[in-house]
Protein backbone atom coordinates (compact mmCIF):
# COMPACT_ATOMS: atom_id res chain seq x y z
CA UNK A 1 0.00 0.00 0.00
CA UNK A 2 1.34 3.46 -0.94
CA UNK A 3 2.35 5.82 1.85
CA UNK A 4 0.58 9.21 1.65
CA UNK A 5 2.73 12.24 1.00
CA UNK A 6 3.69 14.32 4.05
CA UNK A 7 2.54 17.90 4.35
CA UNK A 8 4.15 20.71 6.33
CA UNK A 9 2.88 23.94 7.84
CA UNK A 10 4.89 27.12 7.06
CA UNK A 11 4.19 30.75 7.89
CA UNK A 12 4.78 33.76 5.60
CA UNK A 13 6.11 37.05 7.02
CA UNK A 14 2.59 38.49 6.58
CA UNK A 15 1.20 35.90 9.02
CA UNK A 16 -0.51 33.62 6.48
CA UNK A 17 -0.01 29.88 7.03
CA UNK A 18 0.67 27.65 4.04
CA UNK A 19 0.35 23.86 3.75
CA UNK A 20 3.33 22.61 1.72
CA UNK A 21 3.98 19.09 0.40
CA UNK A 22 7.39 17.64 1.20
CA UNK A 23 8.59 17.79 -2.40
CA UNK A 24 8.03 21.58 -2.48
CA UNK A 25 10.46 22.34 0.36
CA UNK A 26 13.39 24.42 -0.88
CA UNK A 27 11.49 25.72 -3.92
CA UNK A 28 10.01 29.15 -4.65
CA UNK A 29 6.44 29.70 -3.47
CA UNK A 30 4.07 32.66 -3.82
CA UNK A 31 2.06 33.63 -0.75
CA UNK A 32 -1.61 33.95 -1.87
CA UNK A 33 -2.22 36.66 0.72
CA UNK A 34 0.59 39.18 0.14
CA UNK A 35 2.15 37.86 -3.13
CA UNK A 36 5.61 37.69 -1.57
CA UNK A 37 8.11 35.15 -2.85
CA UNK A 38 9.43 32.76 -0.18
CA UNK A 39 11.55 29.62 -0.10
CA UNK A 40 10.61 27.20 2.73
CA UNK A 41 13.80 25.44 3.79
CA UNK A 42 12.21 23.87 6.86
CA UNK A 43 8.70 23.70 8.25
CA UNK A 44 6.56 22.04 10.93
CA UNK A 45 4.96 18.75 9.89
CA UNK A 46 1.18 18.57 10.16
CA UNK A 47 -0.34 16.39 12.88
CA UNK A 48 -2.16 14.15 10.42
CA UNK A 49 -0.75 13.98 6.86
CA UNK A 50 -3.54 13.84 4.32
CA UNK A 51 -3.36 12.86 0.67
CA UNK A 52 -3.71 15.85 -1.71
CA UNK A 53 -6.96 14.57 -3.24
CA UNK A 54 -8.58 14.07 0.18
CA UNK A 55 -7.50 17.50 1.43
CA UNK A 56 -8.89 19.18 -1.67
CA UNK A 57 -12.24 17.44 -1.40
CA UNK A 58 -12.56 18.18 2.32
CA UNK A 59 -11.51 21.83 2.02
CA UNK A 60 -14.37 24.27 1.45
CA UNK A 61 -14.39 26.28 -1.75
CA UNK A 62 -12.74 29.68 -1.30
CA UNK A 63 -14.78 32.70 -2.29
CA UNK A 64 -13.39 35.04 -4.90
CA UNK A 65 -14.15 38.62 -5.87
CA UNK A 66 -13.12 41.13 -8.51
CA UNK A 67 -10.15 43.42 -7.86
CA UNK A 68 -11.42 47.03 -7.65
CA UNK A 69 -8.39 48.25 -9.64
CA UNK A 70 -7.97 45.79 -12.55
CA UNK A 71 -11.14 43.68 -12.39
CA UNK A 72 -9.31 40.32 -12.21
CA UNK A 73 -10.68 37.64 -9.87
CA UNK A 74 -8.80 37.28 -6.57
CA UNK A 75 -9.44 35.56 -3.24
CA UNK A 76 -11.86 37.35 -0.93
CA UNK A 77 -9.30 37.25 1.90
CA UNK A 78 -6.48 38.64 -0.28
CA UNK A 79 -5.11 42.05 0.70
CA UNK A 80 -3.02 42.50 -2.46
CA UNK A 81 -3.98 41.77 -6.06
CA UNK A 82 -1.55 39.29 -7.67
CA UNK A 83 -2.28 40.74 -11.12
CA UNK A 84 -1.88 44.53 -10.70
CA UNK A 85 -0.07 44.65 -7.33
CA UNK A 86 -2.58 47.06 -5.72
CA UNK A 87 -3.50 46.60 -2.05
CA UNK A 88 -7.19 45.93 -1.33
CA UNK A 89 -9.05 45.55 1.96
CA UNK A 90 -10.96 42.27 2.51
CA UNK A 91 -14.68 43.05 3.06
CA UNK A 92 -15.94 42.48 6.63
CA UNK A 93 -12.63 40.89 7.66
CA UNK A 94 -9.92 42.23 9.97
CA UNK A 95 -6.42 42.61 8.47
CA UNK A 96 -3.98 39.76 9.13
CA UNK A 97 -1.75 39.97 12.14
CA UNK A 98 1.68 41.48 11.48
CA UNK A 99 4.86 41.75 13.47
CA UNK A 100 5.01 44.81 15.67
CA UNK A 101 8.35 45.88 14.20
CA UNK A 102 7.14 45.55 10.57
CA UNK A 103 4.57 48.18 9.51
CA UNK A 104 2.02 47.14 6.90
CA UNK A 105 2.24 48.64 3.38
CA UNK A 106 -0.98 50.62 3.98
CA UNK A 107 0.48 52.21 7.14
CA UNK A 108 3.71 53.06 5.32
CA UNK A 109 1.81 54.72 2.47
CA UNK A 110 -0.41 56.81 4.74
CA UNK A 111 2.35 57.88 7.12
CA UNK A 112 5.61 59.38 5.82
CA UNK A 113 8.92 58.00 6.97
CA UNK A 114 10.04 59.36 10.32
CA UNK A 115 13.58 59.36 11.74
CA UNK A 116 15.35 57.91 8.68
CA UNK A 117 18.83 56.51 9.22
CA UNK A 118 19.95 58.10 5.92
CA UNK A 119 18.43 61.23 4.38
CA UNK A 120 20.59 62.15 1.38
CA UNK A 121 20.06 64.33 -1.69
CA UNK A 122 21.55 63.86 -5.14
CA UNK A 123 25.15 65.07 -5.15
CA UNK A 124 25.81 68.39 -6.89
CA UNK A 125 28.73 66.71 -8.65
CA UNK A 126 26.07 65.11 -10.83
CA UNK A 127 25.40 68.61 -12.23
CA UNK A 128 29.02 69.42 -13.02
CA UNK A 129 28.64 69.31 -16.81
CA UNK A 130 25.33 71.22 -16.64
CA UNK A 131 26.96 74.05 -14.71
CA UNK A 132 29.92 73.92 -17.11
CA UNK A 133 27.54 74.32 -20.07
CA UNK A 134 26.02 77.42 -18.49
CA UNK A 135 29.49 78.95 -18.07
CA UNK A 136 30.45 78.16 -21.67
CA UNK A 137 27.25 79.76 -23.01
CA UNK A 138 27.88 82.86 -20.91
CA UNK A 139 31.47 83.07 -22.18
CA UNK A 140 30.32 82.83 -25.79
CA UNK A 141 27.78 85.61 -25.24
CA UNK A 142 30.56 87.82 -23.89
CA UNK A 143 32.26 87.44 -27.29
CA UNK A 144 29.65 89.84 -28.69
CA UNK A 145 31.84 92.69 -27.40
CA UNK A 146 34.55 91.56 -29.86
CA UNK A 147 32.28 91.53 -32.93
CA UNK A 148 31.73 94.99 -34.47
CA UNK A 149 28.22 94.24 -35.81
CA UNK A 150 27.08 93.12 -32.36
CA UNK A 151 29.06 95.54 -30.24
CA UNK A 152 26.12 97.95 -29.93
CA UNK A 153 23.90 95.20 -28.57
CA UNK A 154 26.58 93.32 -26.63
CA UNK A 155 25.39 94.62 -23.24
CA UNK A 156 21.79 93.52 -23.85
CA UNK A 157 22.86 90.10 -25.19
CA UNK A 158 25.14 89.49 -22.23
CA UNK A 159 22.48 90.57 -19.71
CA UNK A 160 19.82 88.30 -21.24
CA UNK A 161 22.15 85.29 -21.39
CA UNK A 162 23.34 85.93 -17.83
CA UNK A 163 19.74 86.05 -16.55
CA UNK A 164 18.81 82.83 -18.34
CA UNK A 165 21.99 81.10 -17.15
CA UNK A 166 21.44 82.06 -13.51
CA UNK A 167 17.80 80.92 -13.64
CA UNK A 168 18.75 77.61 -15.30
CA UNK A 169 21.52 76.96 -12.78
CA UNK A 170 19.09 77.70 -9.92
CA UNK A 171 16.55 75.21 -11.29
CA UNK A 172 19.28 72.58 -11.68
CA UNK A 173 20.33 73.12 -8.07
CA UNK A 174 16.73 72.93 -6.78
CA UNK A 175 16.05 69.75 -8.72
CA UNK A 176 19.05 68.04 -7.11
CA UNK A 177 18.18 69.25 -3.63
CA UNK A 178 14.60 67.96 -4.01
CA UNK A 179 15.71 64.55 -5.30
CA UNK A 180 16.18 62.77 -1.99
CA UNK A 181 16.53 59.23 -0.70
CA UNK A 182 15.33 58.25 2.79
CA UNK A 183 16.34 54.89 4.26
CA UNK A 184 15.54 53.15 7.53
CA UNK A 185 15.31 49.54 8.71
CA UNK A 186 11.90 48.99 7.06
CA UNK A 187 11.99 50.63 3.64
CA UNK A 188 13.76 52.73 1.02
CA UNK A 189 11.92 55.84 -0.16
CA UNK A 190 12.79 58.23 -3.00
CA UNK A 191 11.31 61.71 -3.44
CA UNK A 192 11.62 63.91 -6.52
CA UNK A 193 10.07 67.00 -8.08
CA UNK A 194 10.19 70.76 -7.54
CA UNK A 195 6.62 71.94 -8.15
CA UNK A 196 5.04 68.47 -8.05
CA UNK A 197 6.04 65.56 -5.83
CA UNK A 198 6.63 61.90 -6.67
CA UNK A 199 7.33 59.37 -3.91
CA UNK A 200 8.34 55.75 -4.57
CA UNK A 201 9.24 53.20 -1.92
CA UNK A 202 10.27 49.56 -1.55
CA UNK A 203 9.94 47.44 1.57
CA UNK A 204 13.22 45.98 2.83
CA UNK A 205 11.53 42.59 3.24
CA UNK A 206 10.76 42.46 -0.52
CA UNK A 207 14.32 43.26 -1.70
CA UNK A 208 15.97 40.45 -3.67
CA UNK A 209 19.32 42.01 -4.61
CA UNK A 210 21.22 45.31 -4.50
CA UNK A 211 24.13 46.59 -6.56
CA UNK A 212 26.50 49.56 -6.17
CA UNK A 213 27.96 51.27 -9.27
CA UNK A 214 30.91 53.65 -8.92
CA UNK A 215 33.25 55.06 -11.53
CA UNK A 216 36.82 56.02 -10.67
CA UNK A 217 35.87 59.67 -10.13
CA UNK A 218 32.81 58.68 -8.09
CA UNK A 219 35.00 56.58 -5.80
CA UNK A 220 37.23 59.60 -5.23
CA UNK A 221 34.18 61.79 -4.46
CA UNK A 222 32.40 59.16 -2.36
CA UNK A 223 29.30 59.14 -4.56
CA UNK A 224 27.61 56.34 -6.48
CA UNK A 225 24.40 54.80 -7.77
CA UNK A 226 22.59 51.94 -6.00
CA UNK A 227 20.25 49.58 -7.88
CA UNK A 228 17.62 47.80 -5.77
CA UNK A 229 15.74 44.81 -7.22
CA UNK A 230 12.67 43.47 -5.45
CA UNK A 231 9.67 41.20 -5.96
CA UNK A 232 7.36 44.21 -5.68
CA UNK A 233 5.12 44.22 -8.75
CA UNK A 234 4.71 48.02 -8.75
CA UNK A 235 8.40 48.94 -8.29
CA UNK A 236 10.53 45.91 -9.25
CA UNK A 237 13.61 48.10 -9.84
CA UNK A 238 14.58 51.26 -7.96
CA UNK A 239 17.69 53.27 -8.87
CA UNK A 240 19.04 55.61 -6.20
CA UNK A 241 21.05 57.89 -8.45
CA UNK A 242 24.34 59.64 -7.61
CA UNK A 243 24.07 59.92 -3.82
CA UNK A 244 26.81 60.83 -1.33
CA UNK A 245 28.06 58.28 1.24
CA UNK A 246 27.15 55.60 -1.31
CA UNK A 247 29.36 52.93 0.28
CA UNK A 248 27.88 53.47 3.77
CA UNK A 249 24.33 53.39 2.43
CA UNK A 250 25.09 50.19 0.47
CA UNK A 251 26.57 48.40 3.51
CA UNK A 252 23.64 49.44 5.70
CA UNK A 253 21.15 48.06 3.17
CA UNK A 254 23.12 44.81 2.98
CA UNK A 255 22.87 44.39 6.76
CA UNK A 256 19.14 45.09 6.89
CA UNK A 257 18.34 42.79 3.96
CA UNK A 258 20.38 39.94 5.47
CA UNK A 259 18.67 40.42 8.84
CA UNK A 260 15.18 40.31 7.28
CA UNK A 261 15.98 37.18 5.27
CA UNK A 262 17.34 35.44 8.36
CA UNK A 263 14.17 36.32 10.28
CA UNK A 264 12.05 34.92 7.43
CA UNK A 265 13.97 31.63 7.45
CA UNK A 266 13.75 31.42 11.26
CA UNK A 267 9.95 31.69 11.12
CA UNK A 268 9.81 28.69 8.75
CA UNK A 269 11.88 26.45 11.02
Amino acid sequence: MDTPSHFYQARCVCGHELEIPAQRLGRHLICPLCSRTLIPVAATPTAAPVAPAASQSAAPAKAVRACPSCGEMILTVARKCRFCGEFVDPPNQPPPAADSDTPTPDDQTQHPMSNPVFDVAVSQWDNFFRYLTCIIVLTISAGAYKLPPLRAYAGIIFAVVLTVDVFAAFLIYLNSRNSRCLINADRVETQSGIFTRQIDWISISSVLDIQLRQSFIQRMLGTGTIEIRSNDQVTPLMEVHQIPQARKVFEYLQQQISRRHQQGVARLI
